[in-house]
């Protein structure tokens, strides 16, 4: 296992990805089992000498998509060992439901000239209530990762919340004990792979935390402009604190080098984190 060779760039410590390749022992032609887990937390940004705001960010969904290299075709991902996705952490959801039925009993009686008829002069009636009450359980997942494709066709999870939270928080999967994410085969020619052991510049894959613009829950903005902080409390300046948060998040992730499109737009797309991965291991780690 190593990290050495691992390139990260991240909106703070909104999703720290972990991965890693390890080979398969007396597998032709090689295969490399894939090992990654994610933690995610809110982030506080903003509020240095020099910055207009400051905020606390959370991410409320996202896609975990995993890159093979571009036009080597020869890199793939054996479908039958790809997991599901599992987690760390489950929760209990219990649910109660009740039923309540009503049965009447009834009788009459009728005097006649000719004696006893069925007309009902007097009644009597009586109603008996039944209840049936029932509880059921269900084990989820606190963080769930349900395996998808992305829509540039690469394998990909998406990850939420399934207790009811807000934002992703804590643990997803566990690369040091749960099942590798799944088996690389590695179909290149033996000279290829000799010639990245003689160069050690060796294959990689790219590992994206993508959501939108509305998966990002931005909240306790304030301005740190003395000026506008007295008038903050008008909805029109905290729509415009909103705005300068969102501008403040499209320039960390444009520092970063990170793929971020029109932060005022609900549906446009951006990439919080990525995370290179080398296919193999330096010895002198």
């Amino acid at each position: 296992m190593t990290l050495k060779d691992n390139k990260r760039r991240s909106l703070g410590r909104l999703a720290i990805t972990r991965a890693w390749f390890d080979p398969i022992p007396d597998r032709s032609p090689p295969r490399y089992s894939f090992h990654m887990d994610v933690t995610f937390q809110q982030e506080r940004l903003g509020g240095g000498p020099n910055d207009p705001v400051r905020f606390q960010v959370g991410l409320k969904r996202c896609e975990l998509v995993v890159m093979l290299p571009r036009g080597e075709e020869r890199l793939k991902i054996d479908p039958r060992t790809i997991a599901v996705g599992q987690t760390t952490t489950d929760v209990t959801i219990r649910r109660a439901t009740s039923a309540t039925s009503e049965v009447s009993a009834g009788a009459g009686l009728g005097v006649g000239a000719s004696g006893a008829t069925g007309s009902a002069n007097f009644s009597a009636k009586a109603k008996r209530s039944r209840s049936v009450e029932a509880t059921s359980e269900e084990i989820l997942p606190v963080l769930l990762g349900t395996r998808s494709e992305s829509t540039d066709g690469h394998q990909s999870w998406n990850i939420a919340r399934m207790d009811g939270a807000e934002v992703l928080e804590g643990l997803l999967w566990n690369a040091n004990k749960d099942e590798p994410r799944f088996e690389l085969i590695d179909g290149r020619p033996p000279a290829v792979r000799d010639r990245e052991e003689r160069t050690g510049l060796h294959a990689t894959v790219t590992i994206e935390v993508r959501c939108k613009r509305q998966d990002l829950e931005v909240t306790e903005v304030s301005l740190t402009d003395p000026e506008e902080s007295k008038t903050f409390a008008r909805l029109t300046n905290r729509r415009k604190a909103t705005k300068v948060a969102e501008a403040f998040i499209k320039k960390k992730l444009q520092e970063e080098g990170l793929r971020v499109g029109d932060v005022h737009e609900q549906y446009s797309d951006m990439v919080i984190g990525d995370l290179i991965v080398s296919l193999v291991e330096n010895d002198d780690f």
